[in-house]
């Protein structure tokens, strides 16, 4: 304890922060949002989380936001948060001011044998800023998080195959919702070709082969179509499965167009 006020007075009285910038722990513990920029969905997420890490192999993962540093130096304000928070040496904290559009990332000794300063740098370019530079900043914190906690769970073989990590720098990642308009507007198209055949099937007796091999290369389409999709983000396979179903429905809902049947009345010229 008395070390810790040691480090605490050597930090205030030689590069003492300014007091507008300080930030208290809050009452999720792990998630600490001065920002307001992390959505509830992401806050519960590292929570549930980092509470598993801590009480299953005693690691502290924290994540901290704040407006700004208001002229502090990041490094030295990652360092007082952690002293601040009470993080061990077996602790990672990510720190993000908003203002600043800085992410700095802090590990302790016992973690900084397989969390590099090059493996920092890289995971920061890679998974936090393609979606801040965006001002996708909830995703953006989540996805970083998680790129840290899979590469905590391999090195301590626990399994994290259900955690998500997405490469911001990735093409399909950059145009994701173009990529899924697309997917909607073939597979969409591909519905209609199902249902003309099986409208087909049941209203002509014979079918050729041409119409069968049609149908299969449509089908096998549709199927590489939706694996694709759910390559991109399994959740967009409920959208993509909603508007075929649409399309099947209202493909059968529109009646025919039955042709008017037309009587010749033939004109009778009497001779008087």
């Amino acid at each position: 304890m008395k070390k810790l006020l040691i480090i605490l007075s050597f930090i205030f009285i030689i590069i003492p922060i300014n007091s507008n910038a300080l930030v208290q722990k809050s009452d999720k513990i792990y998630v600490t949002d001065q920002a307001k920029i992390i959505t509830k969905n992401t806050e519960d997420y590292i929570v549930n989380y980092s509470t598993f890490l801590k009480e299953n192999n005693n690691i502290d993962y924290y994540v901290v936001t704040v407006k700004s540093l208001e002229g502090n130096d990041i490094e030295i304000y990652a360092n007082y948060v952690y002293e601040t928070f009470n993080i061990s040496n077996k602790g990672i904290l990510i720190l993000l001011s908003k203002d600043d559009r800085i992410v700095y990332v802090k590990v302790g000794n016992k973690l900084s044998s397989f969390i590099t300063d090059e493996t920092i740098d890289n995971y920061i370019e890679y998974f936090f800023m393609p979606y801040l530079k965006k001002e996708e900043w909830s995703n953006g914190i989540r996805n970083g998080y998680s790129s840290f906690y899979k590469l905590i769970c391999n090195h301590y073989n626990i399994d994290s195959s259900v955690i998500e990590v997405h490469d911001g720098n990735d093409i399909i990642n950059n145009y994701k919702v173009a990529l899924i308009l697309l997917i909607i507007w073939i597979s969409t198209t591909l519905c209609y070709a199902f249902c003309k055949y099986f409208q087909n099937l049941a209203t002509i007796k014979k079918i050729n082969l041409k119409d069968h091999l049609i149908f299969m290369i449509t089908l096998f389409t549709n199927i590489l179509i939706l694996a694709f999709t759910y390559y991109i983000d399994p959740k967009y396979i409920l959208i993509v499965t909603g508007f075929e179903l649409l399309e099947i429905v209202a493909f059968f809902q529109v009646k025919p167009k039955t042709k008017k049947k037309t009587t010749n009345k033939k004109k009778v010229i009497r001779k008087h």
